[in-house]
């Protein structure tokens, strides 16, 4: 062999061989390459063998599949079909074949067949899967088969009623390596051929009955037996028939295709109804229909008695009213409950009712309680229901008679004239009464086409009006369903509606109204007190519809009152509503006078109730060109407003310069923008809901703010002064056409195929309005979801929704939990989210969908078969019903239970059908009993990404007015979810701000301590203090109550002072509460008794209310404070009631106190506080008044932190601050309320500190005494409260000496040992007899050492024991020992058991007979390999040794 050709290993050997003749000294070197040489022989399996096969790439298992049909194979995989078994935890679907068809009797044969290397490592499971129609919803029958194998041998199809699709699937599981590979192979077939269906059977039939002719029939009425098929209920078709006998065939009746039909009675006769049943369904593209089965046939009797009016009733050929009689008995027929609904009548004649007349309608007990949801009172009502086609002929009411209708539901009045000299009430229908009526497919009344003739005078409103009982609800006439429509109406001139001034809530066409009035005229004269309005008085206080448009008014309202429009007096009247829908008014001109007194509009009157609106409504392209008159509050359009936000569309309305109004709204109470630079001199409160909620009732959802200023420089865009009040105003936009609604992300908004167009004031033509003219807001391109777009040309706007989603992309996974509860009604423990007590029906499971998912989609895919869910508005899901279960619904257990969901943790404002997803995304739809409860958990609203971003924005330049605003951003974030936490983008801002302020802080703190203990050195250098005000008692509390030592010749001198002064009342001074009060407060500070000074009871100068207040405010001030400093009894007539009333009584309009006078003063003020704070959590009372001197203390405060007195900026004023704010709990570093560019009241102090220690009265002077001392024990008050400590007057913390006696305490004595588990006691005594006891912990186990009770064998654990001296023993296992083999015999040493050995080349010591399957017969290394390892590590030991012993012969020699 060539030098260039040899291996590796003999290069190596060849090199290390020439080493050795060239050197004996290298012989070393050459052993080290002995032993590289032989580490490259060595496989490298040898050192792999312990090491865990993480790289091995998997196995690819392969499972192929096939399907025959009665002995022939008809489908079979390919090398591209196979399926390849996969490595998950979810196993996943493979449809390897659908809709193969088959005939119910084929044979069929599934199979599936895997790699035969792996056969013997895999097993088999087959299910059937039966998706059934169960009359609502998809239900999935599962059967899981017997058969393991990988053949599942047929006989037939299920071919039920109801099947849609069978679907057999064959779970195929390989485990290799202790790694399972899986799949779910699955074949979907359907059944052909004969029809399953079996004809439905009747077990309700419809029943003969006999009715006066235009009596109301009741329904028809036909039932399947649900038994009759099983598993049927697929789609049932119905049609009634009707014949002239019991055997020919019928005629089929048009649109009676429901089981149930009402027969018609106008006509005389017998006729027979029957109903044909037919059951059909649809599978795999085939209809299959049962026979059709005909019920039994009803008799229908139509008899004479009943009307007597000619005409069928219907509206080709109308009932005809000829005579007041004919009236009557349309009422008596009413009474008897024929509503008369479908029915038409049509006056012939004009006529004139009866002086008694009584309107048609009534209710069976008198009441107006008739709410259909109660069972109780859902029969009560009669109301007409029919239509009345006036045929341009005149009613007439006879003077101080009532009008034509009363109860009226679904009725039409159309095309009638009607005069009354004086109508005792409205026009036309007596007072409209509805509450509880909330079906869509219900309304009141539709008045089309009705004139007041001039001359006619009503006392209420001219045609209706809705009428508040208290007996029913006390707050509105009738639901938000029931609603009115008057169109096309007009009053004349010489109409007087009102005529007695007396009525409010009064209009030309109604008084209390929900519903639609348009193209209505009034020339009339409206008269009333409140609410008064030229077309309405007010909107009902309901939640439902209200609009006016295209009214035109030209006469005169008179309000001796608030509240008149000419529209309407007001929008909303719901007093207790503060959220209610205010009237929409739009196009509506006027041009008559309106006066009143108080909220005075030339549109309307305006809204005295609704703090936030919630609810979009418009007033738009409407003009005023009368006169408008009052005292306070008057606007060319609008007098009043009590909100305005967002949602308050006001635009494009226009005033006539000198009608009497100087602005086109009168007044505003409250206005929410983000305006910064909005007008300042209307007096109007503003805030901004996107950055914080005021403390206002029902202002609780944010962002509803405006971007404008309404009242300022954007004032015209909603109301404008104009010469010419003629110019017509789109006042309304509407779109039609096909276009685009479903855009992906990205996308621009396209208007191509939209028709937009635009209505007009002043009879001015519609007109098509070019789509580059209209201004498009609201449309985000990169939002995900449903989003309502405005589009608004000039004043008008309307909206449309569109929907943004992803392109289509991969599945997502999110995690979906169902939690449910028993149906138990609203008795019993509430079970809620918060509460934790739901039931897990779903626990956390993984639900993979598409990417543009709703919760809806994951729910319904969730829930699957086994729950049936009622989701009628497609958006909400009402109930839920478990498989077998009771049905869970919306106020199942109570007003406030029903379904709700949280995604990451927050409930959001989106229904199911809204709410996009996102993977990863964790869902939790839940039912509660107490939904309230769950959004009070929950602060409401938990904060969103972009509102923490906005929180922190709002932070702003740091400095120590930031602390709130930097609390609630953090608490804010920390409310966030993980995921929503990667959304705020400006995090780091929240942390910089929040460093920043604790450094400015520290500053601050380091600033005051210094100045605190100078202070403290200086006066406690003073020496002894006297009994003064000044060097005396303030000293002794400062230095008390910051901890330092009080010189103990200062109470011999208070003992002296007090015999000397103290009178026979124990009063110091003949009109100074205060002495006493002061002396209290330093002798409690030291811990003295202050009933025993020198023998005299200094509480006791404190029991005279009169004495008391001689002092001014300033006695029962510091009389309170010096009671409460230790809690100390009240004597005589003086009690803490009494003393706080008279403060309270004391305080200014303004909030603040003062000795006299009507300003404020902060002294004063800030002791009040003081005196009040114990009380301040819980006394209301207390509580608001505090709260009203806060604000005005704020308001005291100069720009420069500081505060003044009597007309001097000074340090006591500043100190007297603190001691307040502190004995609130009000940090006054840092609450924004006292914190002035920048600068605290701290701050302001300490620019009165003298060096050395001290404070000036004022900056100018020199060190002062007062000021010194009342400015440190304000630090001492300030650092007490930053500490913990209680408030400076809180001395609840000092112990009084009683009698000078201070307990003198003995050793202590065990009196109960303590044990291992139970704790001790040991006492100690004083003299005096006074006992303290403590506990002696217990002193727990003292176990000794481990002591072998059971001793291990090669196979069982054995058992070691300690114990305590108590008796308490402890245990713990000893490991079975295992087999030893040491001499290889096959058999234990110890116990002589057999042992077999393991084949090294066997993966599997349970099976000697399985190996690996991806490499068979190979010499797998296994645990004996480590042989090797020990004799590559022994080898170069023995090769360095060796290559020693020659080195030291080499020596030697």
């Amino acid at each position: 062999m060539r030098p260039d050709s040899a291996s590796p290993s003999e290069k190596i050997m060849n090199m290390n061989r020439t080493i050795m003749k060239r050197n004996k000294h290298s012989r070393l070197t050459a052993a080290l390459l002995s032993f590289l040489l032989l580490l490259s022989l060595i496989p490298a399996s040898v050192f792999a063998a312990d090491e865990e096969d993480d790289n091995t790439n998997p196995p690819e298992v392969k499972v192929g599949w096939q399907v025959s049909q009665n002995g022939t194979t008809i489908k079979e995989s390919t090398d591209d079909t196979q399926v390849v078994l996969k490595n998950q935890v979810n196993i996943g679907a493979d449809t390897v074949a659908t809709k193969i068809p088959f005939k119910q009797n084929d044979k069929v044969v599934f199979s599936v067949n895997v790699d035969p290397q792996y056969a013997e490592y895999t097993t088999y499971e087959w299910r059937h899967y039966l998706m059934q129609w169960n009359g609502t919803t998809n239900k999935n029958v599962q059967v899981v088969y017997k058969e393991t194998g990988d053949t599942l041998s047929l006989d037939g199809i299920y071919a039920g009623s109801n099947a849609m699709f069978n679907k057999y699937l064959c779970t195929v599981r390989c485990t290799i390596d202790g790694v399972t590979y899986s799949s779910a192979i699955t074949f979907t077939c359907s059944v052909i051929g004969e029809n399953p269906l079996l004809a439905p059977a009747f077990c309700t039939q419809p029943e003969s009955d006999t009715y006066k002719q235009d009596e109301s029939a009741a329904p028809l009425t036909v039932a399947v037996d649900s038994t009759s098929n099983t598993d049927r209920k697929v789609h049932l078709v119905y049609q009634w028939y009707k014949a002239d006998n019991e055997s020919d065939a019928g005629t089929a009746i048009e649109v009676a295709t429901t089981n149930t039909y009402t027969p018609a009675t106008s006509e005389t006769g017998t006729v027979y109804y029957y109903c044909e049943v037919q059951d059909r369904y649809k599978q795999s593209g085939q209809t299959y229909e049962s026979d059709k089965v005909c019920s039994k046939r009803a008799k229908i009797q139509v008899t004479t008695g009943g009307f007597s009016l000619p005409g069928a009733g219907t509206a080709d050929d109308p009932k005809l009213i000829y005579t007041a009689s004919d009236l009557e008995q349309i009422r008596e027929m009413v009474a008897e409950g024929n509503g008369f609904e479908g029915y038409y009548f049509r006056f012939e004649n004009d006529i004139t009712l009866p002086d008694d007349w009584t309107p048609i309608g009534c209710t069976v007990d008198g009441t107006n309680k008739f709410d259909p949801r109660k069972p109780s009172e859902k029969d009560n009502l009669r109301a007409f229901s029919g239509t009345i086609l006036g045929n341009g002929k005149l009613l007439t009411v006879p003077k101080g008679g009532r009008p034509l209708l009363a109860y009226v539901k679904n009725a039409t009045v159309k095309d009638l004239n009607i005069y009354g000299e004086e109508i005792n009430g409205y026009g036309l229908v007596d007072g409209l009464h509805g509450v509880g009526f909330t079906s869509s497919d219900t309304f009141a009344i539709i008045i089309e086409n009705v004139t007041l003739k001039s001359g006619t005078k009503t006392l209420k409103s001219g045609l209706i009006g809705a009428e508040v009982d208290n007996d029913v609800n006390g707050f509105a006439g009738a639901s938000a369903a029931f609603i009115t429509t008057i169109r096309n109406c007009t009053i004349e001139e010489g109409v007087v509606i009102g005529y007695d001034g007396s009525q409010s809530e009064i209009g030309a066409f109604a008084g209390r109204f929900q519903g639609v009035i348009e193209n209505c005229v009034s020339h009339a004269t409206v008269k009333g007190v409140n609410y008064v309005g030229g077309i309405i008085g007010s909107r009902d206080n309901a939640m439902g519809q209200c609009t006016v448009s295209k009214c035109s008014f030209d006469g005169a309202v008179i309000a001796s009152g608030k509240f008149a429009g000419g529209i309407t007096g007001a929008m909303y009247i719901g007093g207790g509503a503060p959220n209610g829908i205010k009237t929409s008014i739009q196009g509506c001109t006027v041009s008559g006078n309106v006066t009143g007194t108080e909220n005075v509009g030339g549109i309307t009157g305006g809204d005295r109730s609704v703090n936030q609106a919630w609810n979009e409504y418009s007033v738009t392209g409407n003009t005023f060109s009368g006169k408008v008159s009052g005292t306070k509050n008057v606007g060319g359009i609008i007098g009043y407003y009590r909100s305005l936000n967002k949602l308050d569309n006001i635009a494009g309305n226009a005033y006539l310069k000198g009608c009497g109004a100087e602005q086109g709204i009168g007044a505003v109470d409250y206005v929410d923008t983000s305006c910064e630079t909005h007008e300042t001199a209307s007096g109007t409160t503003y805030f901004d809901t996107s950055k914080s909620l005021p403390d206002i009732y029902g202002v609780t959802r944010e962002d509803h703010n405006r971007t404008d200023d309404p009242l300022g420089e954007d004032a015209s865009n909603l109301t404008m002064e104009v010469e010419d009040a003629t110019t017509p105003i789109c006042y309304k936009l509407d779109i039609s056409g096909d276009y685009k609604t479903t855009y992906t992300i990205g996308e621009a908004l396209d208007l191509s195929g939209m028709v937009c167009t635009a209505h007009w004031t002043m009879n001015k033509a519609d007109t098509v309005v070019d789509a580059k003219d209209i201004e498009i807001t609201g449309f985000d391109t990169n939002q995900r979801g449903e989003q309502t777009v405005t589009l608004s040309y000039g004043a008008a706007k309307v909206q449309l929704t569109v929907t943004v989603l992803k392109p289509a992309g991969d599945d997502i996974t999110v995690t979906f939990s169902l939690l449910g509860d028993t149906a138990h009604g609203s008795e019993g423990e509430k079970h809620t989210l918060v509460d934790g007590n739901l039931t897990k029906w779903i626990d956390g499971a993984q639900i993979t969908v598409g990417n543009n998912a709703t919760a809806l989609d994951v729910i319904v895919k969730a829930l699957g078969d086994q729950y049936a869910i009622d989701n009628p508005s497609g958006n909400y899901i009402t109930s839920i019903t478990p498989k077998d279960g009771t049905a869970l619904g919306e106020f199942t257990n109570g007003s406030l239970s029903g379904w709700m969901f949280t995604l990451n943790g927050v409930y959001g404002d989106l229904g199911v059908a809204q709410q996009y997803l996102n993977d990863g995304d964790v869902i939790v739809f839940h039912y509660t009993d107490d939904y309230a409860k769950e959004y009070e958990a929950d602060n409401n609203k938990k904060k969103t990404a972009e509102e923490v971003v906005a929180l922190i924005d709002a932070i702003g330049t740091v400095d120590l007015s930031k602390g709130t605003a930097i609390d609630k951003a953090r608490v804010a974030y920390d409310k966030l979810t993980d995921a929503e936490k990667t959304l705020v983008t400006n995090y780091s801002v929240l942390t910089d701000a929040e460093s920043t302020y604790t450094k400015l802080l520290a500053g601050q703190g380091k600033k005051l301590g210094d100045i605190y203990k100078t202070t403290g050195d200086f006066i406690q250098g003073l020496g002894t203090p006297t009994v003064n005000s000044t060097g005396g008692e303030w000293m002794v509390i400062g230095l008390a109550r910051s901890g330092r030592t009080v010189p103990a010749g200062y109470y011999d001198n208070v003992v002296e002072y007090v015999k000397a002064m103290a009178d026979a009342n124990e009063r110091l001074h003949r009109a100074k509460v205060t002495d006493n009060a002061r002396v209290i407060l330093a002798l409690t500070s030291i811990g003295k008794d202050v009933t025993n000074v020198g023998g005299h009871n200094l509480l006791k100068g404190l029991d005279n209310m009169a004495y008391v207040q001689k002092q001014g405010i300033n006695g029962p001030i510091f009389t309170l404070i010096a009671l409460d400093s230790h809690n100390y009894p009240t004597m005589g007539d003086v009690t803490r009631e009494k003393l706080i009333q008279v403060i309270l009584d004391a305080q200014l309009p303004n909030g603040g106190w003062n000795l006299s006078g009507e300003n404020a003063d902060t002294d004063m003020t800030a002791m009040a506080i003081q005196a009040l704070a114990p009380y301040y959590k819980t006394n209301e009372t207390v509580k608001a008044a505090v709260d009203k001197a806060l604000e005005a203390l704020s308001a005291l405060q100069r720009n420069d932190g500081g505060f003044g007195s009597w007309g001097t900026v000074n340090s006591e004023s500043c100190a007297q601050v603190i001691v307040a704010l502190t004995a609130l709990g009000i940090d006054p570093a840092t609450d924004s309320r006292f914190v002035k560019n920048g600068n605290t009241v701290l701050d302001a102090l300490a620019g009165f500190y003298v060096t050395g220690g001290g404070f000036k009265h004022t900056a100018d002077g020199e060190r002062n005494g007062m000021a010194t001392e009342q400015g440190y024990y304000a630090l001492a008050a300030y650092f007490r409260f930053a500490n913990a400590q209680t408030r400076l007057y809180d001395m609840s913390d000092v112990t009084i000496q009683i009698d000078s006696h201070t307990h003198a305490f003995g050793a202590w004595t065990v009196t109960t040992p303590a044990t291992c588990t139970k704790d001790g006691v040991e006492t100690r005594s004083c003299a005096c007899g006074e006992t303290e006891t403590r506990i002696i912990p217990a002193t727990g186990h003292a176990f000794g050492a481990w002591t072998v009770t059971t001793p291990a064998t090669c196979t069982t654990d054995g058992v070691e024991t300690r114990s305590c001296a108590c008796g308490e023993t402890e245990t713990r296992a000893i490991p079975a020992t295992g087999h030893v083999d040491a001499d290889h015999d096959g058999k234990c040493d110890v116990c002589q058991a057999v042992i077999t050995p393991v084949d090294p080349g066997k993966t599997d010591p349970s099976d000697p007979g399985k190996t690996d399957p991806r490499n068979p017969g190979t010499d797998t290394p296994a645990t004996g390999d480590t042989g090797v390892l020990v004799w590559v590590i022994a080898l170069p030991v023995a090769l360095l040794a060796a290559a020693f012993v020659l080195k030291r012969k080499e020596r030697e020699a």
